[in-house]
């Protein structure tokens, strides 16, 4: 509803405060007596809506006369009551607007949160990205490492054996340190 919407409406609904506060106060109805009058609880006449032909009798031939009397007869009490039912609603809607606001305020909180959460996450898959970079580096190398143990062990296996010293010349005499030299090479030691 635009804000000129809400003023007319606003006017609107005083003109017919104003016009009920105005009018003869309590229920009416159509008189059991006289055709034609409305009448308020005590019997005073409220409004008279027939009319008279020349020689002074009632002109009866009023199309739908007996409904709109009805309606008119009860529209202060279903005026009220509209208007009772108005501002009900209208204590309703405050209310519920308060509660929208409050989920909306809510529901902003819950999808910062949210998105706080997601990000944190983005980090967390990133930074688990980088260690399963890291552990699949570090198994590279520890598999790196252990080929060079093993050279290493294979070289000192090599040297360690008695049988290589007995005989004149022996093999480490005229390796003289070579097969060391290869291995040190092939595990990355150059300055040997």
């Amino acid at each position: 509803m635009t804000e000129q919407q809400t003023l007319d409406r606003e006017k609107k609904i005083a003109v017919i405060r104003e016009a009920l506060e105005k009018a003869t106060p309590g229920s009416w109805h159509m008189s059991k007596l006289s055709a034609g009058y409305l009448v308020d609880d005590r019997g005073k006449d409220i409004t008279v809506f027939i009319e008279y032909n020349e020689d002074g009798s009632v002109h009866m031939e009023f199309e739908n006369w007996q409904n709109n009397a009805h309606l008119i007869a009860n529209a202060p009490e279903w005026l009220r009551f509209l208007l009772s039912e108005l501002d009900r609603t209208e204590r309703e809607n405050r209310v519920l607007s308060g509660i929208a606001e409050k989920l909306r305020k809510e529901n902003r909180k819950l999808l910062e949160e949210r998105d706080e959460a997601r990000r944190k996450a983005e980090e967390a898959w990133k930074e688990i990205d980088s260690l399963e970079e890291q552990l699949l580096s570090s198994q590279q190398e520890i598999e790196q490492l252990r080929e060079e143990r093993d050279k290493l062990i294979e070289g000192l296996q090599w040297y360690a054996d008695e049988i290589k010293y007995m005989n004149w010349p022996s093999e480490l005499w005229i390796n003289q340190g070579q097969r060391a030299r290869d291995i040190l090479k092939e595990i990355g030691v150059t300055d040997v």
